[in-house]
């Protein structure tokens, strides 16, 4: 915050350079100033429009505006003039996530479903609505990271398509990585009772 009055200086003494908007909007960012770091990234970028950090820090600055679509778009510019930039819309992803809007995190995390991290949110963001759609997604995640977490999430999707027996292979193995967990007895218990196996059922409620 107190290098933003030097900044503002040298941008009004220096109208057509781009660092001292660029620097001027970063610190405008970082105080939280977001509407003023938009109006100084907006002029940054028509100084240099093809900045790849001016594209990343106006998508940021847009998404904690809640303007979610136009910072999708400069999420994608920023990608496209450097690659290490790229992964940007994840970070919007997240966002969408944050705002209840699961369809559009839904479809950012598509464009990203070879990554392990990613399949497992694709994962579980399909299971609540579209089960049978999540488990390839949880079982690429599964085989990837074979965590408790991640096979807990692959049963759940089984049991909602009525596959018991893939469920239960699971849960198995989720049980003994952490067997100490009483709520995944407990989920392991009512799938193996579902399946009409009462005595293996009643152990884990036990």
């Amino acid at each position: 915050s107190d290098a933003i009055p030097l900044l503002q200086a040298a941008a009004a003494q220096r109208l057509n350079e781009f660092r001292p908007r660029f620097y001027l909007a970063e610190a405008q960012f970082a105080s939280g100033e977001m509407e003023a770091a938009e109006k100084s990234y907006a002029a940054a970028l028509e100084r240099d429009p093809k900045s790849a950090e001016v594209e990343l820090g106006l998508a940021r600055t847009l998404a904690r505006l809640n303007r979610l679509e136009e910072a999708e778009k400069h999420y994608a510019r920023a990608g496209e003039l450097n690659p290490d930039y790229t992964d940007g819309p994840l970070e919007l992803a997240s966002v969408y996530e944050a705002a209840k809007q699961p369809e559009r995190a839904i479809a950012i995390y598509e464009k990203f479903a070879d990554r392990v991290p990613v399949q497992e949110r694709l994962g579980v963001l399909l299971l609540e609505k579209r089960p049978a759609d999540a488990i390839p997604y949880l079982e690429k995640a599964a085989a990837g990271s074979p965590s408790a977490a991640n096979r807990l999430a692959l049963a759940q999707a089984y049991r909602e398509t009525r596959q018991t027996a893939k469920a239960v292979e699971q849960l198995e193995l989720a049980v003994k990585s952490e067997p100490r967990d009483p709520a995944l007895r407990l989920l392991y218990g009512r799938t193996l009772r579902d399946g009409r196996n009462f005595q293996a059922a009643a152990n884990q409620f036990y």
